[in-house]
């Protein structure tokens, strides 16, 4: 696994990832991942809440699926599916 990413997963609660990256749209510096269940949902929702999806639904091979978006207030945020 990457050195540069950390994944948090609490017994309770939300459970995401934060990853070093060289580039972020709009000069952000940290880029959350968040665990959902479905990410193509998630990404419908998203959609209806007229966020932009930057990466779309992804394999990232053994460590699952990922998925970016970018919500109506201007936050990049990174979506995990195992």
């Amino acid at each position: 696994m990457d050195k540069d990413y950390i994944v948090f997963r609490p017994s309770k609660g939300v459970g995401g990832a934060l990853k070093t990256v060289k580039k972020i749209p709009r000069g952000e510096s940290v880029l959350p991942y968040f665990e959902v269940a479905s990410i193509q949902k998630t990404l419908a929702t998203a959609k209806k809440l007229k966020a932009k999806t930057l990466v779309p639904f992804t394999s990232i091979g053994e460590h699952g699926f990922i998925a970016h978006i970018r919500d109506c207030e201007g936050n990049t945020i990174g979506l995990h599916q195992m």
